[in-house]
C-alpha cells in the first residue's frame, strides 16, 4: 500500500512538472496536456526533454540506460500508475531532480515524518466498551463473512505461479562506445521458491546465449560484436516475463560481408568508403567459391534525433554487376528505435519481385498475399537512384527517383530512430545518406561519404 502511494505521489509531482514547464517547452501544442491537437506529438516532444535533462546530469552515453518509450509516457500520462520497473521509477525521479527513486522515497519520508498513511480515527472513545447483543445464527454469519474476507485478502497477497513481483532486467554498465561492446545485465528475482529461472540474450558472441540463474540477484554479462538493436529475456518458470531492446552503438558506419558459411570481421567507415561511397568490395573473400553468394552489410547505430513515426529517409544507391552485385541485385534497408520498432524494405530487379519484402512494426507483407504491392518495388536498380521512405501521419510512402511507388497505412509508434542499416545482394554502394524530419523538413543526419564527411 505504501509503494502504491509513493507511485502516485511520483506520478503527481511528474504531471506537475509538466504543468509547470507547459508555457515554455509545450504550449505550441495545446492548451494543456488534456488539450493537445495530437497526443503523439506531445509524447514525443516530452520524450525528449526527459531524455536531454538525464544526459546533461549524467552524459550522454549513461543516459542510454534510462530510456522511455512513448507507450509507457502514454500510459502513465493518461492512465494510472500500479507498477513501475526500477529503471522506470530512476528515470523519473532523476527528471524531476532526485538522484534516484530511493532519494525521492527519502524526500516524501521526510516530508511527511513518516508517516504515508494516515490513522483511521476510531468512532468509539478508548475508554468506552460496547456489546452486540444479537444471535447466534447472526454472531455465526458474521464471522463467516471475516472470515471469507481473510481468505480473499490471503489469496490475493500469497505468490502464485504467474505473479513474480520484484523480478526485474536491466542494463547496470557498458563498456565500450562502438563495436565490440560488452554490456553487463543486472537480474533480480522475486523471493520465493521458483522452478526455473534462466536470462537469453539474442546475438552475444560465444557459445553460451542462454544462462541459468541461481542467484536471487546476479549479473549476465554478453559481448556483442556486431551493431543494432539486441534483445535480452527474463524468463521464470518457462514462461518470458520481461524482454529488453537496446541499441549497440556504431562510431559512424560500419560493414561487413557474411557468407552461408561465415561472418567476416567487421570494418570500421574509413575502411569501407570508395571514392566517396559506402562500398566493400569481393576482393576481401577469402575463397573464390565464396563469390557466388554473399551479401554486404551496412549500419549505423546512434541517436538520430528524429522519431520514425515523423522521419523521411533518403538515400542513393545501385547494386551493378560491375561492383559485384549478384542474383536480383537486392538492396534492404532497415530503420529501428530502442524497442526495434520501425520497417525493412527491399528493392529489386522487376523480374524478381516474387522475393521483395516489406515488413513494419511486426506486419509481415508476405509475396503470397500482397503480390501486386509488392510487385511495385521492382525497380532499375543495378543503376544509380535515389530511395525516398517516408513516415507521415502513420501512413508509409516509398518513392524511387522521385516517383511513387507505395502508399500503405501502419499501426503502432516508432520512437527515437536508432539503427540505420543496409544490405546487398553481392557488392552494392551507397553514395549518400540523408534523414529529415517529415512535417518540418529539418534535416536530422546527412552523409555524403567524401573525405569532408566520411
Amino acid at each position: 500500500m505504501e509503494e502504491l502511494i509513493l507511485l502516485q505521489q511520483l506520478r503527481n509531482e511528474f504531471i506537475g512538472r509538466i504543468q509547470e514547464q507547459w508555457p515554455e517547452n509545450f504550449s505550441t501544442l495545446g492548451e494543456n496536456y488534456e488539450n493537445v491537437a495530437s497526443k503523439n506529438a506531445f509524447l514525443l516532444v516530452l520524450q525528449e526533454r526527459i531524455e536531454s535533462r538525464i544526459a546533461s546530469k549524467i552524459g550522454l552515453d549513461a543516459a542510454t540506460e534510462y530510456l522511455v518509450s512513448v507507450d509507457f509516457l502514454h500510459r502513465l500520462v493518461y492512465g494510472t500508475t500500479k507498477r513501475l520497473q526500477a529503471k522506470k521509477r530512476d528515470t523519473l525521479a532523476m527528471y524531476l531532480d532526485y538522484v534516484d527513486w530511493e532519494d525521492f522515497v527519502a524526500a516524501q519520508m521526510a516530508k511527511k515524518g513518516a508517516v504515508l498513511v494516515p490513522s483511521i480515527p476510531s468512532s468509539t472513545p478508548p475508554t468506552q466498551t460496547t456489546s452486540y447483543n444479537g444471535s447466534p445464527w447472526q454472531i455465526l454469519s458474521a464471522v463467516l463473512v471475516v472470515v471469507m474476507l481473510l481468505g480473499i485478502v490471503w489469496w490475493k497477497m500469497s505468490p502464485k505461479a504467474t505473479d513474480f513481483e520484484g523480478a526485474s532486467l536491466y542494463i547496470a554498465k557498458r563498456e565500450g562506445t562502438s563495436i565490440p561492446s560488452t554490456i553487463l545485465l543486472r537480474y533480480e528475482l522475486p523471493d520465493q521458491v521458483l522452478d526455473s529461472a534462466f536470462v537469453e540474450v539474442v546475438g552475444n558472441i560465444g557459445m553460451v546465449h542462454r544462462v541459468r540463474l541461481t542467484a536471487q540477484k546476479g549479473y549476465v554479462p554478453a559481448t556483442f560484436m556486431s551493431s543494432g538493436i539486441k534483445s535480452a529475456f527474463l524468463e521464470i518458470n518457462g514462461k518470458r516475463l520481461q524482454t529488453l531492446s537496446f541499441p549497440v552503438y556504431t562510431e559512424g558506419w560500419g560493414g561487413r560481408i557474411i557468407t552461408p558459411a561465415r561472418m567476416y570481421p567487421y570494418l570500421k567507415q574509413p575502411m569501407i568508403v570508395r571514392d566517396g561511397a559506402l562500398y566493400i568490395t569481393s576482393a576481401l573473400l577469402s575463397e573464390q567459391s565464396e563469390k557466388q553468394y554473399y551479401e554486404t552489410h551496412f549500419s549505423n547505430c546512434r541517436d538520430f534525433g528524429v522519431a520514425g513515426d515523423s522521419s523521411t529517409l533518403e538515400v542513393r544507391v545501385r547494386n551493378h554487376p560491375a561492383d559485384g552485385a549478384l542474383g536480383c541485385h537486392d538492396i534492404g534497408w532497415v530503420l529501428l528505435d530502442s524497442l526495434g520498432q520501425g520497417y525493412e524494405i527491399h528493392i529489386l530487379e522487376k523480374a524478381c519481385t516474387a522475393f521483395a519484402q516489406l515488413k513494419i512494426n511486426g506486419q509481415n507483407y508476405e509475396p503470397a498475399n500482397h503480390f501486386e504491392l509488392l510487385s511495385k518495388l521492382g525497380q532499375k536498380v543495378a543503376e544509380w537512384g535515389t530511395l525516398k521512405i517516408s513516415l507521415h501521419a502513420h501512413q508509409l510512402q516509398v518513392f524511387y527517383n522521385e516517383k511513387p511507388v507505395l502508399s500503405i497505412p501502419y499501426k503502432g509508434r516508432i520512437d527515437r530512430i536508432k539503427h540505420i542499416s543496409c544490405k546487398f545482394m553481392g557488392s552494392g554502394k551507397v553514395d549518400w545518406v540523408r534523414l529529415t524530419n517529415s512535417y518540418t523538413g529539418k534535416v536530422a543526419y546527412f552523409e555524403d561519404f567524401s573525405s569532408k564527411n566520411g
